[in-house]
């Protein structure tokens, strides 16, 4: 898929993974796709260390590159260096069930 050109999005529709399918309710998709897409800034499907530093820069939050990277790679379950929808997913499910050992926080060392 091509870029979009600067101030377009591309049209991207986020799946939820088929073994999480009954996982979420349709609010909780909706949300979860609105919320995603606010890290994805260039619309291509992905999360990667500039989109995740830019959000987090507008958090007021600095966080070293290495750090974003380690955040990442804690969620990357494909190797790809960058957090997929469904990756985003798995995440979000382990948060609403309490599984506070995939909880990104800023204060980790």
């Amino acid at each position: 898929m091509a870029a979009p050109r600067h101030g377009r999005r591309a049209s991207m529709t986020y799946l939820v993974p088929t073994d999480m399918a009954t996982s979420f309710t349709p609010g909780e998709v909706s949300d979860f796709r609105a919320n995603f897409s606010q890290f994805d800034k260039n619309g291509d499907g992905t999360i990667d260390v500039a989109e995740l530093a830019h959000v987090l820069s507008q958090l007021g939050e600095t966080v070293g590159r290495d750090k974003i990277n380690s955040m990442i790679a804690e969620v990357d379950m494909d190797g790809s260096h960058t957090v997929d929808f469904g990756e985003f997913c798995h995440v979000m499910k382990n948060i609403r069930d309490g599984n506070h050992e995939v909880r990104l926080t800023l204060t980790q060392p």
